[in-house]
């Protein structure tokens, strides 16, 4: 069989990449001879020289060798196909000694849903495997990633683990190697501290370690480190580094921001609002919840905006929210977030929920910085997060009925998120209170909550009927009894204390 691996298909890109593989300037006789070799090579293609044809593009060494072997078994030639479970994200953590590599490690199985593994020990199954002594005398480097590769790859499948992460590496030509292997999948993170620092954290000298370390080239890996982690702040400071560098979220730009729906009570107030707030540090303002949608009533209906800004000191804050006049009979809620935190996922649920609903269907984007994209956290951390608030939207809503004077709307509105919480557990997707109602009737039966839908509650001197607080209150004792029946859906048992 004929194959041709080659690096693109338009034969100048062919050639300008062969030409960049190679390092060191290249003489114009050979430049030339790259480019017309490119071009015999698509005549070759064109004419059907090839069984078939594999483009290299930018892809990971682990993405062509996946084609080929699914080609190949397409022309009935037996050939082991890569297993399904390949690592969705694999963290190589690098660093010095006592950096805070384990740390790092731990932080990411912890609070990441992250598998740890050890490179040393992954390299000893596989060397034994293979019948090999000493892996690292016996190997080179690039053989050492293979056997490494492969023995994540088997791991992965054998345990359905989609999030791994392996220390430490040392080897600068071998996590080069692995990185090329994985491609956009792995992510190299280096570690570095003073140090004094590392050597404060150690009961033994470091220097020894680090000499060690330095002759196999751990320290040039920061050269090629996808994340670099200043770790000589406190355990508060790694953590929050560690989930800025965990969030990695899709981003979204969308090519036209929206004019939402035609509502004259928050539409020209917004826009003045909005007017009032973009500044060159301003990345984007949206306008949240039912603001700027169909679903918003007049006399119940908050305006809620979401200002992104670049930085938010206190003197603009005070300057351009503070003294923000809301308009008549209307709350006015804004929240604040700079880009770095909204990019990096460092956000409430709710704020993650809204920007996902903003970059669905582009409604109640009010301005958005030319070059900025809102980020999508994707609907499992949406699920995720929304679950982790639950517990306080619970508490909320006890506390609100245990008021001596009933607050209707927050009640009827923490019922509603309580809803929509578990729906989106049930990878349901509602929004509209209304829908929200008939989605959790349908979905969650024994529950029996009856909720007046919106344009009822809305209409309905909600203030001072109290004959429809009744029903709101009857609707929050279900759901929270419903929410405890599913809370105790685990038995202890008798040797798991409730105490």
């Amino acid at each position: 069989m004929h194959v041709l691996l080659r690096h693109a298909s338009d034969p100048l890109e062919e050639a300008a990449l062969a030409l960049a593989r190679e390092g060191a300037p290249s003489s114009p006789w050979y430049a030339d001879y790259q480019r017309n070799l490119a071009r015999i090579l698509n005549i070759q293609a064109r004419q059907g020289e090839y069984s078939f044809i594999v483009d290299r593009g930018d892809r990971s060494i682990l993405s062509i060798q996946d084609e080929i072997r699914q080609r190949l078994a397409h022309c009935n030639v037996s050939v082991e196909q890569f297993p399904a479970n390949k690592p969705q994200r694999l963290w190589v953590l690098a660093g010095m000694s006592e950096s805070g590599k384990s740390t790092v490690g731990e932080l990411l199985k912890a609070e990441h849903a992250t598998t740890r593994l050890k490179i040393g020990y992954l390299l000893d199954v596989t060397a034994t495997r293979a019948g090999i002594t000493d892996p690292y005398t016996e190997w080179g480097e690039q053989t050492q990633a293979q056997a490494l590769a492969e023995e994540i790859i088997r791991f992965c499948h054998a345990n359905k683990a989609d999030m791994v992460s392996v220390e430490s590496a040392h080897r600068y030509e071998a996590t080069l190697h692995l990185k090329n292997i994985f491609g956009a999948a792995c992510r190299t993170v280096f570690v570095e501290a003073d140090p004094q620092i590392r050597q404060d954290r150690s009961i033994q000298d470091i220097g020894d370690r680090d000499r060690e370390k330095a002759e196999r080239g751990a320290h040039r890996i920061a050269n090629i480190a996808d994340f670099i982690i200043d770790n000589n702040y406190s355990l508060a400071a790694l953590k929050l580094a560690i989930k800025s560098m965990a969030a990695e979220p899709e981003v979204y730009d969308p090519d036209v921001v929206s004019d939402g729906d035609d509502n004259s009570v928050v539409q020209s107030w917004v826009r003045q609002a909005t007017a009032n707030l973009t500044d060159s540090e301003v990345a984007a303002v949206i306008a949240t919840g039912s603001t700027m949608r169909e679903h918003w009533k007049p006399g119940w209906s908050d305006i809620d905006l979401l200002v992104i800004r670049d930085t938010l000191p206190v003197t603009w804050i005070r300057r351009h929210i503070t003294r923000m006049p809301g308009p008549a009979d209307v709350k006015l809620g804004i929240s604040l977030f700079t880009s770095r935190e909204v990019v990096t996922g460092q956000i409430p649920p709710r704020v993650i929920h809204a920007l996902r609903l903003a970059i669905r269907d582009g409604r109640g984007i009010l301005h958005l910085r030319r070059g900025f994209s809102l980020p999508d956290h994707g609907a499992a951390m949406d699920d995720r997060a929304s679950r982790e608030e639950l517990p306080l939207v619970v508490m909320t809503l006890r506390r609100l009925v245990a008021a001596t004077r009933l607050d209707v709307r927050s009640m009827y509105k923490h019922v509603v998120l309580v809803m929509k919480i578990l729906l989106r557990a049930d990878e349901i997707n509602a929004d509209d209170s209304d829908d929200v109602i008939h989605q959790f009737s349908v979905a969650h039966p024994r529950a029996r909550v009856v909720l007046p839908g919106l344009t009822e509650m809305a209409a309905g001197n909600w203030r001072v009927n109290a004959q429809l607080a009744d029903r709101i209150l009857d609707a929050a004792d279900r759901i929270l009894r419903y929410h405890d029946t599913l809370a105790g859906a685990v038995k202890f048992t008798s040797q798991i204390t409730t105490a």
